[in-house]
């Protein structure tokens, strides 16, 4: 995983300044019209067709000569994102973010690593995490918490708590947001020890969402069938008010 190819101490401290970023829904882009562009459309095309190899797409892409802007190119990921296969998009995108160059927007190379995390790819979320990491780029907190909870989904939650300790180094702040994202992908799949042991370190971080992070614990202990701690988080949500059902 990238976690193990990246030397996080080699990297230095960034300032966190994610709060007034542009961030894009999932849902909202999915409702942006390529609009009635052939090059776009052509672009669409290509990358949907899944002909040829990955050579022969990045060739192809050359021929077309196309002239975008970076919001073109999230707009024609989320075109292709259901009927391109997994490769072929990302080899659009890697191609896109080498003819942009810095002209390639933060929020766009977010908006890619969402999709890829929500298709479950593991070779784009760690090309691309990567990628935005060597850039000196913004990871905002929702491309965070689909990707943290798209790696413990598969079995890769050393990978997301990784991602969570060095989430200065994408310039994303550790807040109410991020910390209950990594409880959320933790104890969903009952992780909930590890989620505890995020609690007791980020305790300052999490005074405005306590409800949703106690029953988050809550139903982390009980899916993990441990009936101590299940009754001690209960015995803490009802001395604070908070009622032990499991939703936020």
């Amino acid at each position: 995983m990238w976690l193990l190819k990246l030397n996080w101490k080699s990297l230095s401290l960034q300032s966190i300044g994610s709060r007034n970023r542009r961030h894009i829904p999932l849902a909202m882009l999915s409702t942006i019209p390529l609009g009635p562009s052939p090059v776009l459309q052509e672009l669409c095309t290509v990358v949907s067709d899944g002909i040829g190899s990955l050579d022969d797409l990045e060739a192809s892409l050359d021929r077309l000569d196309a002239s975008f802007t970076s919001s073109h190119v999230s707009q024609i990921v989320d075109t292709c994102k259901n009927e391109a296969p997994t490769r072929r998009l990302l080899r659009f995108f890697l191609w896109s973010s080498k003819k942009l160059k810095c002209k390639l927007e933060d929020d766009d190379s977010n908006y890619a690593i969402q999709v890829f995390a929500e298709r479950k790819d593991l070779k784009a979320i760690n090309i691309l995490v990567s990628d935005i990491c060597n850039e000196g780029r913004v990871m905002n907190a929702q491309t965070f918490g689909i990707v943290a909870e798209t790696l413990v989904s598969l079995g890769r939650e050393d990978d997301a708590l990784g991602l969570f300790k060095n989430l200065d180094k994408f310039k994303c702040s550790y807040d109410s947001i991020t910390v209950t994202a990594i409880v959320n992908a933790l104890c969903s799949k009952s992780h909930a020890r590890r989620a505890k042991g995020v609690v007791r370190f980020h305790k300052d971080k999490i005074l405005g969402v306590k409800p949703c992070i106690y029953r988050s614990l809550f139903y982390g202990w009980l899916e993990q069938k441990n009936v101590k701690e299940t009754r001690r988080i209960l015995r803490e949500m009802k001395s604070v008010g908070v009622m032990p059902d499991l939703f936020c």
